[in-house]
């Protein structure tokens, strides 16, 4: 439980806006696939698993050359069986997560042969390359599949729902009404645009907004804890 009222964590959040850097403007087509890999085996490593751990991890795979050639032709076997071997290091889901990441070359390579730079290209904007990747890639959902596009510098109007953002949303009253529907794309994208808003109404952008809001919430939600 936060133990702030929302007009004190808005005050800070705005002055969170005001001073985080600029941030300068990215080509995302000018990233290498290995680049490209890398973010998006984030996203997939990421779900309920704390952020330096999946970064460790990654750093791991790439250093093994998995990423290499945007995974190169590597048989999916041996990709897995390697996966495997490097997440039981420190990844508490090491199967699974191994097991995701070989769905997700295989599927790339069927469909855009083993190219996410042909995958974001044949998008038509945002909402559409952020399900194009939610359909090929399994573990990517709403909120990692624009985590991933936000950080490759595809997209700037997009928010990352995560459980730091969507509490400040409840306490703010522009919630949904049941939680759930945030997995799916429709849900998502209704409070996406909510979130939006409130950040335009503060005069900030959606993405300098949703850093802020990360920030503060998670220094709000330890401070509670250490009052209670």
């Amino acid at each position: 439980m936060i133990r702030f009222p929302l007009a004190a964590l808005d005050d800070v959040i705005c002055d969170t806006c005001d001073q985080l850097p600029p941030f300068g403007h990215i080509f995302w087509h000018t990233h290498s696939e290995r680049y490209l890999w890398r973010e998006l085996a984030v996203g997939i490593l990421g779900s309920r698993v704390r952020n330096d751990v999946v970064q460790r991890t990654v750093s791991l795979l790439d250093e093994a050359q998995m990423f290499s050639q945007g995974c190169g032709n590597t048989c999916l076997d041996q990709l897995e069986a390697d996966a495997v071997a490097i997440l039981a290091r420190s990844y508490p889901y090491y199967r699974r997560g191994a097991s995701y990441l070989r769905r997700a070359v295989d599927s790339v390579r069927r469909e855009y042969g083993g190219s996410l730079s042909a995958l974001l290209k044949s998008a038509i904007d945002m909402g559409h390359a952020r399900r194009l990747l939610i359909n090929n890639v399994v573990g990517i959902g709403p909120k990692q599949a624009s985590l991933f596009l936000r950080n490759i510098g595809y997209a700037t109007r997009i928010a990352i729902l995560d459980s730091h953002v969507l509490q400040y949303m409840s306490m703010a009253g522009v919630s949904c009404s049941n939680p759930r529907t945030v997995a799916t794309v429709p849900g998502y994208e209704r409070l996406e645009r909510r979130f939006i808003a409130r950040a335009q109404h503060f005069g900030y952008s959606p993405c300098r907004f949703d850093i802020a809001v990360w920030i503060v919430m998670r220094i709000a939600k330890e401070q509670s804890r250490l009052c209670k």
